[in-house]
């Protein structure tokens, strides 16, 4: 590796579970093989998941080519795509001793609570709004104290 970081975050997995169930196994040898990399030189590990997908079709969403994208997402959300590649991704951090940042389990827990999450997506189909990336900074800085 050219740098030699200290630490070193991963998230991975957000884009990746668009590849479909069938594709599982290839991101989770993915992850092995960053994770190897990154144990061989001497880097700590922390694996932050990522925060959940639409769980609807917002009607901000007027451009036909981005609504079948919002469905299709909506899809592997609320389908269970997205939660096998975590849950998977997971294990193999359990396989290999790397610390879990789990931002996912607090997306669901505002979910499970009433949060409409469409509505906290910036674009309304998978990338957080401005106000809340705060959660995954300090979701960091919890699981870096706690380590």
């Amino acid at each position: 590796m050219r740098y030699h970081p200290d630490l070193t975050v991963v998230c991975f997995g957000l884009n990746d579970c668009n590849e479909g169930i069938a594709c599982v196994d290839k991101y989770v040898n993915a992850l092995r093989g960053i994770f190897g990399k990154l144990k061989k030189a001497g880097s700590e590990i922390i694996f932050m998941t990522p925060n959940m997908m639409n769980t609807g079709i917002s009607c901000r969403i007027t451009d036909r080519l981005f609504q079948e994208i919002a469905e299709d997402s909506m899809k592997k959300q609320t389908g269970g795509v997205l939660e096998c590649y975590l849950e998977n991704a997971i294990r193999v951090c359990e396989e290999c001793g790397i610390t879990v940042c789990d931002c996912y389990e607090k997306w669901k827990a505002l979910y499970k609570n009433g949060v409409d999450i469409t509505e906290l997506l910036a674009n309304r189909i998978n990338h957080p709004t401005r106000e809340m990336n705060w959660l995954f900074a300090v979701s960091l800085v919890e699981t870096m104290v706690k380590e």
